[in-house]
């Protein structure tokens, strides 16, 4: 599939005729993952007009996720400026997969420090343990381990001063999306990071 082809005669579509393509990045699970359910992009604009657009594709026999933004736009997750409270927070996420992803086209060339905004990531994690600990209907909502991929991934980063996944972290990574082996417990070390008890028993969410 050509990529860039695609994406050009899809900002033709949708009339945004004064947009320009600056950065096309593989993001999302295929990244951390050896078996990702999707190739998923991030496609930064110049003079988009929409503040984020999700183009979803089957395409050769591969699913395909095309996450659009206006450059300025997606700064202003990577800042927090937007960000809102939860495991989902997008601003989070977004400052991760700033480090992670893989350009195959172009380079935004964004100014920015993962370390910058440790401080957001604490109270942001702070907030949504404490209440996954004492909210037991959110609590069981979200056991799967996938919700907390970003939270581990953060957490990671910031304990060991880098932003490299080893291959230890890639192996905890892979247990917690398939909710495998020791997930549970990887999901009460995130939580005893914040001095809250996420799984009292590991026997209640089999």
């Amino acid at each position: 599939m050509d990529i860039l082809k695609f994406l050009k005669n899809e900002l033709i579509e949708e009339l945004e005729i004064n947009s320009e393509i600056i950065e096309v990045s593989k993001v999302g699970s295929v990244l951390y993952c050896s078996k990702p359910h999707d190739n998923d992009y991030l496609v930064l604009c110049r003079n988009y007009t929409q503040k984020k657009n999700n183009i979803k594709i089957h395409e050769d026999g591969q699913y395909y996720d095309f996450f659009i933004y206006d450059i300025e736009e997606y700064r202003k997750k990577l800042s927090f400026s937007t960000a809102y409270r939860g495991l989902g927070t997008f601003s989070m996420y977004h400052n991760v997969q700033e480090v992670l992803k893989e350009r195959v086209f172009g380079d935004a060339k964004n100014d920015w420090n993962f370390f910058q905004y440790e401080q957001e990531y604490s109270d942001l994690l702070d907030d949504s343990i404490y209440s996954l600990a004492f909210d037991q209907s959110r609590k069981y909502a979200y056991v799967t381990g996938k919700n907390f991929v970003i939270p581990y991934i953060v957490i990671k980063f910031v304990e060991n001063r880098n932003t490299i996944l080893t291959k230890e972290m890639r192996k905890d990574i892979e247990q917690l999306r398939k909710g495998s082996e020791n997930f549970l417990d990887i999901i009460s070390w995130i939580g005893n990071k914040f001095g809250y008890s996420l799984v009292s028993s590991s026997e209640e969410f089999r």
